[in-house]
């Protein structure tokens, strides 16, 4: 059985929760408890409504870096979102002309993490310029 990790993305700060930041826990069924239903960080108060889980698919890039849901990574000169989609995580192409969705299990190795779709929302917009031209 492989380690369960994740990331949260807090949408009203703006970033991924540290662990100086009240800590989600996840529950073997898969549920998310926040134990209080309101935080208060940075002086702002925010819900669990706030929070945006990525799991760690457990898959490592060429590089060695960690692979998570939201993910933006680069294969072959193509750019990807790594995306769970039932029954595995996959590789969505950013270019919108592409149609082919890649099973991350079996392309991991051979990509590489180049940011992630919170902090570098211009890597959306660049991947898909890039792959047009």
């Amino acid at each position: 059985m492989r380690e369960i990790r994740f990331r949260a993305w807090n949408r009203k700060l703006g970033r991924f929760m540290t662990d100086d930041d009240p800590q989600p826990i996840l529950h073997p069924d898969g549920h998310i408890d926040f134990g209080q239903y309101r935080f208060y960080v940075d002086g702002l108060d925010y819900t669990e409504d706030d929070i945006e889980i990525n799991l760690w698919t457990g898959l490592y890039d060429r590089e060695g870096r960690e692979i998570y849901e939201g993910d933006i990574v680069k294969k072959s000169g193509i750019f990807y979102e790594v995306i769970f989609k039932p029954p595995c995580f996959r590789l969505k192409p950013l270019d919108k002309t592409l149609k082919d969705v890649l099973a991350l299990s079996v392309v991991a190795k051979h990509s590489e993490v180049v940011g992630n779709i919170y902090e570098n929302p211009g890597l959306l917009t660049e991947a898909n310029h890039d792959n047009n031209t």
